[in-house]
């Protein structure tokens, strides 16, 4: 099983962006990812790629909603 490194994050979001979804964290404490509502066949597949090349990332939750904050990619909760 792949596991993602923290120094893969930029490399992550990077990717996430170029395959047509945006990412972006929620609070303190999460993240989601969204794309067009009907996504085509091919981005969807992309993502799906994305994901298993990067790995098991559970482990980061906290650094990649601190990585998405630095870089204005965030929705606060009040």
């Amino acid at each position: 099983m792949t596991i993602m490194r923290e120094e893969d994050i930029p490399a992550f979001v990077t990717a996430i962006v170029e395959a047509g979804f945006e990412i972006c964290a929620i609070g303190d404490a999460h993240y989601c990812l969204s794309g067009e509502e009907n996504s085509d066949p091919g981005s969807v597949k992309r993502l799906n790629s994305i994901s298993r090349s990067f790995g098991f990332r559970e482990h980061l939750l906290s650094e990649i909603v601190q990585y998405l904050r630095q870089h204005g990619r965030s929705i606060d909760l009040y």
